[in-house]
């Protein structure tokens, strides 16, 4: 009689499971991180695995396979779905990898008296021109930006990397020269 129950109960949870899958409709293998993934980290065995999710519960086109090399693009929280957008084919560094398409990274030098941010903050850079000018009077120039919406790649003792727009690159670099540079940080918002 115990036998007989267990029986009938088994089979009652498998036609339960069945009706779950059925309303689910169909699955596809997908690739979810298995931990907290920092722009720049390689996507591989031991930073991925293969899931099979109800379609339905999968945002959008993903990945379907890994090539040797691969990096993440962006911050990638554990059990997230890897999209597209989410990783890089290009033989790049960690640093590299972690550039928007349209950007050029740029290291600077702060001012003492810069805010104090992280990788993923939106900064505007700030300069004052303490250039001579033709005719050997020099002074300061009202501060202004030289970079808009840079994003934060790397923080360093003394300074920072950014992602700053291809056009702002070299003015930047050649800024960066001359001195320290000022940031004020943005609201994160549509991004570069």
């Amino acid at each position: 009689m115990v036998a007989a129950t267990i029986g009938v109960l088994t089979h009652l949870q498998w036609s339960q499971a069945d009706d779950v899958r059925r309303a689910w409709g169909a699955t596809t293998p997908v690739l979810v991180a298995t931990r907290d993934l920092r722009a720049g980290d390689p996507l591989d065995t031991t930073t991925v695995e293969v899931r099979t999710l109800p379609q339905v519960a999968i945002p959008g086109r993903v990945v379907e396979r890994l090539a040797p090399g691969q990096r993440a693009v962006r911050s990638v929280g554990a059990g997230e779905v890897l999209g597209p957008d989410d990783v890089t084919t290009v033989p790049a560094g960690p640093l590299a990898a972690r550039l928007p398409a349209g950007h050029t990274g740029v290291g600077v030098t702060l001012t003492d008296d810069s805010p104090s941010i992280g990788p993923g903050d939106v900064v505007d850079v700030v300069v004052v021109d303490t250039s001579t000018g033709p005719d050997g009077s020099g002074g300061r120039t009202p501060p202004r930006v030289a970079a808009s919406g840079a994003l934060v790649l790397d923080v360093h003792d003394d300074g920072v990397t950014l992602a700053v727009a291809d056009d702002q690159a070299a003015g930047l670099a050649q800024q960066a020269l001359v001195g320290p540079v000022g940031l004020t940080v943005r609201r994160p918002g549509p991004g570069p």
